[in-house]
């Protein structure tokens, strides 16, 4: 067994271009392929930790936002209800005030319409009055005496 030395010189050299070509053509672009996949790796987990704060920093801002509508819901519909029972009272006082004046154009009417009904109760006594007194001094009596009598007999009465 001796060694052979042109033939280790040989066998180091091809192996030393088989190295050289294995580490320049095999060797750096897989390592660069591997490299630039962790690269990708290590950016996908950035984005998906960064995509992940995003999504609890946005529902967090929509729980808020929510909470804020609730309050703000319930603010327009304590408004509403305000706002609607003051309209009742406006409405309450509308109409008492309505019916207030109706009463007294009721009353107006009755007034005037009792005041007609005694003027013409008053004509009509006064000539009952003159074709009682007529008859009884079985003579007829003008005008002017006619409304004398009727004056003179309601005073009496009034009295």
């Amino acid at each position: 067994m001796g060694i052979n030395l042109p033939g280790l010189i040989t066998q180091l050299i091809s192996f030393a271009i088989l190295v050289f070509l294995l580490s320049r053509f095999l060797y750096k672009p897989v390592v660069k392929l591997l490299d630039e996949r962790a690269e990708k790796i290590k950016k996908g987990l950035s984005d998906a930790e960064s995509a992940s704060k995003g999504a609890e920093e946005a529902a967090s801002k929509i729980q808020e936002e929510l909470s804020q509508a609730r309050l703000e819901g319930k603010k327009l519909v304590e408004v509403a209800r305000e706002a609607s029972n003051q309209l009742r009272e406006d409405e309450k006082e509308k109409i008492a005030a309505e019916i207030s004046q109706m009463m007294e154009k009721a009353k107006k009417e009755i007034n005037s319409e009792r005041d007609s009904a005694i003027l013409e109760l008053k004509n009509r006594f006064g000539e009952l009055v003159v074709d009682a007194a007529g008859k009884v001094i079985e003579k007829e009596i003008d005008e002017k005496s006619h409304s004398e009598l009727i004056n003179k007999a309601l005073e009496e009465k009034a009295l």
